[in-house]
């Protein structure tokens, strides 16, 4: 079975995360998106982000009772400081050994993918699925600006074409903590979570 390894701190999760996995799957990319919250983003240091309980809960609304999504604590049973993508990708090979795991990521992770933990490993071990943030996809040229030329190709082979979101959960964040009024891309019942204890207020 083909997995798509979805992380990403969502704080919170909205329909933009799940409009990409459902989007996925539709494109028959993954026959299951395995969404993995981040325990200690490295790529978040120094904001201040809701625990991981909160996250988790959180997403356990988001992702409801679909049965194309799996909801990984990887994270929390290691509890690693920061939480880099490789030892995830580790821990979740030795967990799914008979499946195919694909990293699915967004175009913006693309661009900085360079600056991650032992990038050239993760490159090496397994696939990406990369789907588009804001509608743009890096040039080969610019992605040759940090790897080397077989390696720039290869990773553009992982983008997609495939609609995309604008929604941003800074947006929704910013949004409650101003008591303005939020997206329609919010998930009700998260929003819900999010008003009853008071998260994101200033």
């Amino acid at each position: 079975m083909k997995l798509a390894v979805f992380g990403g701190t969502f704080d919170p999760p909205h329909q933009g995360h799940i409009f990409i996995a459902e989007k996925v799957i539709a494109a028959k990319l993954a026959e299951k998106v395995v969404f993995v919250p981040a325990f200690d983003p490295p790529h978040k240091l120094g904001r201040k982000i809701c625990s991981f309980e909160r996250r988790l809960q959180m997403l356990k609304l988001a992702l409801g009772k679909n049965e194309n999504f799996i909801l990984s604590e990887t994270e929390k049973a290691r509890a690693e400081k920061p939480s880099y993508t490789l030892a995830t990708m580790t821990a979740l090979s030795s967990e799914y050994p008979e499946d195919e795991l694909y990293i699915l990521i967004g175009s913006d992770s693309l661009r900085q993918l360079h600056t991650w933990h032992r990038a050239e490993e993760l490159i090496e071990k397994w696939k990406f699925i990369v789907y588009p943030r804001n509608g743009e996809l890096p040039s080969t040229e610019e992605l040759e600006t940090h790897w080397p030329p077989e390696t720039a190709r290869k990773l553009i082979n992982y983008t997609v074409i495939m609609p995309f979101s604008e929604i941003s959960s800074t947006e929704i964040r910013n949004a409650v903590a101003k008591n303005e009024k939020v997206s329609n891309l919010s998930i009700p019942e998260v929003m819900n979570y999010i008003r009853m204890n008071r998260l994101y207020q200033e």
